[in-house]
């Protein structure tokens, strides 16, 4: 977790805000210790609240990161009939050291992991997602791009994946908390599906819809959604990689909420066709993609939720045969 103290003095932050918020009177700014890839304060005026985010992480400014959340959030800021609230792009800059700030606005809420509880009713927000996710997929681009400086663009997810499966074996079959075995065949299923991926334009991917990046609130016992914040992880590839990314951060904890998800996502918009044998591969692939991360980076707390979230999926890829080998 960072604590935005140790990386940034309050004069620096001041200073930004007076940019920033030009003749405002700023009455608190407050620290936000959370994750590990930006420093974070909600910075309140006597009008209004508002976010300031700092990017200090080298290999993030690289890549320009931060850049790419406020290029989408700009770009996308003029849809206003988004069924769920997204933050809006207020102004950008640097610090004193050159890492790329911005200031947006604040949402509302807490994050539904704090807030979902036995006996809340979240149908209706679930649906609400669905809705959501299937208007953000309608924003459409020509290949797969990270939109990340250094990042190469593909034509299609047949080739993206090859590229990085091919990248990721040596670290995956590294893994001290997952078989061997069953890495191959998570291998061979992903291979032998990639064939059902044939889209000319692909839409805008989200990436991270998790229970910590979705705000809401509680009313008469229901969960209503008032923001997703945390563009950072936008690409563009298959619908399914952003479902696959809420089986993960959501539906792993509230199972309850995936019926009602589809309905309302079909309401805006049809699956793809071969949805559920896609969706296998595309959740096998992106839970390669993290265990890959923490072997790479020793991440040893993540072991247990890499192996819950591969396992599960593997066990519904056996059902279609999926047992070869790489």
């Amino acid at each position: 977790m960072i604590n935005p103290e140790d990386h940034i003095s309050k004069k620096e932050v001041q200073r930004l805000l007076g940019t920033a918020l030009p003749g405002q009177k700023i009455l608190n700014i407050i620290p936000i210790i959370r994750g590990s890839t930006n420093i974070i304060f909600h910075v309140k005026t006597f009008n209004n609240n508002y976010i300031l985010k700092i990017s200090h992480r080298d290999d993030r400014n690289k890549g320009k990161v931060l850049e790419k959340e406020a290029k989408i959030l700009s770009e996308h800021q003029q849809q206003k009939n988004y069924t769920i609230p997204v933050p809006k792009l207020l102004w950008q800059g640097q610090t004193e050291k050159g890492w790329p700030a911005i200031l947006i606005s604040f949402l509302e809420g807490e994050r539904i992991e704090d807030l979902i509880k036995p006996g809340i009713n979240v149908k209706n927000a679930a649906k609400n997602l669905g809705r959501f996710l299937a208007q953000w997929h309608k924003n459409k681009h020509p290949e797969i791009n990270e939109f990340e400086t250094g990042r190469s663009s593909f034509p299609d997810f047949n080739t993206y994946a090859r590229h990085w499966l091919k990248e990721w074996e040596p670290l995956c079959l590294k893994a001290t908390h997952i078989k061997q075995k069953d890495i191959r065949i998570a291998y061979n299923f992903i291979y032998e599906h990639l064939h059902l991926f044939k889209e000319k334009r692909w839409p805008f991917i989200q990436g991270d819809i998790t229970n910590q990046n979705l705000l809401g609130k509680i009313k008469n016992g229901k969960l209503i959604l008032t923001g997703l914040c945390d563009f950072e992880n936008v690409q563009t590839g298959p619908m399914e990689y952003d479902i696959a990314t809420i089986h993960d951060g959501i539906f792993l904890f509230y199972p309850e909420m995936e019926k009602p998800f589809l309905e309302g996502y079909r309401e805006i918009s049809p699956t793809s066709k071969n949805f559920k044998k896609r969706l296998k591969a595309v959740n096998l692939f992106r839970a390669l993609r993290y265990i890959k991360r923490s072997v790479k980076y020793n991440e040893i707390h993540y072991f247990n939720h890499d192996r819950k979230y591969f396992k599960s999926w593997l066990k519904k890829s056996k059902l279609d045969g999926g047992h070869g080998e790489i």
